[in-house]
């Protein structure tokens, strides 16, 4: 598994990166991430600039250039970015500020304090699952520290993208048992974040989806998306069919 910190230009490219499960990045970057898919799965961990805070973090589930979406995302200046579209889906979306990470380096970028990185920086797998576990909290992501863009996006449902629009990628990579992802027999799964419940004690990043998808195979993930079967929503509340 890697890990690289994304560093968004405004809000509005996070708010429609995740109302439709995807991404454009930089040619420089577009290689780096590429090269990285080719030996195992990745996870993007993303930043406003000047928000003082990270706001999620996804898996990268194709290339730069092999998503079907185009021309969504705006430069500074607000005209259309041009970079390569790639599809995520989203594990974690909601603030941990900086504050909260101080105690947090990245080895792979001199020690610095992982605030500190320039878009497409690679992140160290302990300094990133530190992170993680602080997304994980809800101490630090209850519904009070997040931002007035995310509240305004709670109602809106996510979708689990189909698998052939995964990588290709081999089982040696993270396994977890399969009891793990197992879906309840006759039960209803769906999405949404109105029932998010962020300052709920559980675990934030499994309300999302109740599999942490960075722990995935390919061939997990297409039996996971496969048991879904009809489920129009297949994501993050479990509820009794009447």
């Amino acid at each position: 598994m890697k890990y690289f910190l994304i560093k968004s230009y405004n809000e509005d490219n996070i708010t429609t990166a995740y109302r439709n499960s995807c991404w454009a990045t930089s040619e420089r970057n577009a290689v780096t991430f590429s090269q990285a898919l080719d030996k195992g799965p990745v996870t993007l961990i993303f930043s406003v600039n000047g928000s003082s805070k990270f706001c999620g973090y996804s898996r990268m589930l194709n290339k730069p250039g092999q998503s079907i979406k185009v021309d969504i995302f705006k430069a500074p200046d607000g005209n259309l970015l041009k970079w390569k579209i790639f599809d995520i889906q989203w594990v974690f979306y909601g603030d941990v500020h900086f504050s909260a990470t101080e105690h947090i380096v990245n080895s792979l970028n001199f020690n610095k304090p992982l605030k500190i990185g320039r878009d497409g920086q690679e992140i160290d797998p302990f300094a990133a699952q530190q992170l993680i576990d602080l997304f994980n909290n809800p101490n630090y992501t209850n519904l009070a520290n997040q931002s007035p863009h995310i509240q305004q996006l709670l109602p809106f449902q996510t979708q689990l993208l189909p698998p052939q629009q995964l990588p290709s990628q081999t089982s040696t990579h993270n396994q977890i048992d399969n009891n793990l992802y197992e879906l309840p027999a006759n039960k209803n799964v769906y999405a949404s974040l109105n029932s998010l419940k962020l300052a709920a004690n559980s675990n934030p990043a499994l309300a999302i989806f109740p599999i942490d998808l960075t722990n995935l195979s390919y061939e997990q993930y297409i039996e996971l998306y496969q048991k879904s079967g009809e489920n129009e929503n297949p994501l993050v509340e479990v509820t009794e069919k009447n």
